[in-house]
């Protein structure tokens, strides 16, 4: 629990510090959760569309 502590009050003086280091984090954080919903909607895309492929030329 000391150790949590003592990182807690590192990481408060680092983000007093460099409130741009942090910004740029947490960009970089959305621009990755970003990325990885565009890949999880193409792969929703291309299924659907293989399944509706599927439907409609093999009947």
């Amino acid at each position: 629990m000391n150790k949590q502590k003592k990182l807690n009050s590192t990481l408060k003086v680092f983000y007093k510090k460099n409130p741009e280091i942090v910004k740029a984090l947490e960009l970089l954080e959305i621009s990755g959760n970003l990325y990885q919903n565009k890949i999880k909607t193409q792969t929703k895309i291309t299924t659907l569309n293989k399944t509706t492929h599927k439907t409609f030329y093999t009947t």
